[in-house]
């Protein structure tokens, strides 16, 4: 289950993961307990789990290998939920106590997840073109140079340069009449707990590049940075991604 948390799960699989683990210490101590603890949490990552193999969302996707190991999870929870039925059937216990603390608590949870984690927002700002790389700011560095390539560059907090590059022939084309003006860009921010984790470009000047996580086109996955001046101007590049937001 760890594994899949480090693989990109979320917030729900992980606290979902947890409490099923203590659940299973519970079930050494009280298997008529534990077995009840562990209804929900096991109904929640199935829940998470079984639109991988459904066919609306397996169109969308090429077979991998790692859905091996996603069945062999699946299979896991098949074998918890036989184990847990018939311990609850042949077991007992005083209220519904077990019941109620394990439905709070992945309720709990997802109301966290849906409400604070993994969330999305539009932001736009202006910046500037500099087609080949080629900018009047200060910027450089030797992998940008050639043809195609594309920066876009504005000014952030405390004196820092923020910036995004990109070698595209299509979106070269695109802005080749803006080049050292400003045009507007839209950043898709995606942040946890209100700290921004990471961010897609958009769109530049009203032309898409990407939406949520999926990028258009391979040519639109660009690379990002931010550089901090010195008196003598030279490059900082242990300036915060904060300054930029």
């Amino acid at each position: 289950m760890s594994v899949m948390f480090l693989l990109g799960w979320g917030y729900w699989y992980l606290s979902c993961s947890i409490l099923w683990t203590l659940s299973g210490f519970v079930w050494m101590w009280r298997p008529s307990i534990g077995a009840r603890v562990s209804v929900f949490p096991v109904l929640g990552i199935a829940a998470l789990m079984t639109p991988l193999f459904l066919p609306p969302y397996r169109g969308h996707l090429e077979w991998s290998p790692i859905f091996w190991f996603y069945g062999s999870q699946i299979l896991c929870l098949a074998v918890a939920l036989a184990l847990i039925t018939a311990t609850i059937r042949k077991t007992s216990v005083p209220n519904f106590t077990p019941w109620i603390v394990s439905f709070t608590l992945v309720f709990g949870s997802f109301l966290v997840d849906r409400a604070f984690v993994d969330r999305h927002s539009i932001k736009s700002c202006r910046m500037y073109v500099a087609l080949d790389a080629k900018s009047s700011s200060g910027l450089a560095d030797p992998g940008w140079g050639g043809p195609d390539a594309v920066l876009l560059y504005r000014t952030g907090r405390n004196g820092v340069v923020c910036w995004d590059f990109f070698r595209s022939k299509e979106l070269h084309d695109f802005l080749s009449a803006k080049n050292g003006q400003p045009v507007t860009v839209e950043y898709e921010t995606f942040s946890d707990f209100w700290k921004i984790r990471g961010y897609n470009v958009r769109s530049v000047d009203g032309k898409m590049l990407a939406s949520g996580y999926h990028v258009l086109k391979p040519e639109f996955a660009g690379s990002s940075g931010v550089t901090a001046f010195g008196g003598g101007g030279s490059g900082n590049l242990t300036a915060s991604e904060e300054d930029c937001w």
